[in-house]
């Protein structure tokens, strides 16, 4: 996701600082998304959406689909916000996995 997220980023033509400010999100919370190799929190997904309605989000959730839609019927709005959900409980699950290894690799490297 953080993938899609640096093509917006691209296609707005801003920074990535600049683009965090437009979000209401913390310095650094794309680049700490990054390196942690975390999905960022359907929470910024639904301020890009409001900041940045032409960017659809679908896309940025599945990578599916175009990133600029040109607009969105009543009903993509619904399957959006189930899709959100959904995707809301994964990246939760995901997140909890990720937590989960980095405690294992770091009583790994205590071992050492």
């Amino acid at each position: 996701m953080t993938e899609r997220i640096t093509q917006i980023i691209d296609y707005l033509d801003i920074s990535v600082r600049a683009f965090e400010k437009s979000i209401g999100a913390g310095n650094g919370m794309i680049n700490k998304a990054k390196s942690q190799k975390r999905a960022i929190s359907t929470k910024w997904i639904t301020k890009i959406s409001d900041v940045y309605p032409q960017i659809n989000n679908s896309w940025i959730l599945t990578g599916e689909g175009q990133m600029i839609v040109d607009r969105i019927n009543s009903t993509g709005l619904s399957e959006n916000v189930e899709l959100m959900k959904r995707a809301e409980k994964e990246i939760e699950r995901l997140n909890s996995i990720i937590d989960n290894q980095n405690i294992l690799i770091e009583m790994l490297k205590e071992k050492k």
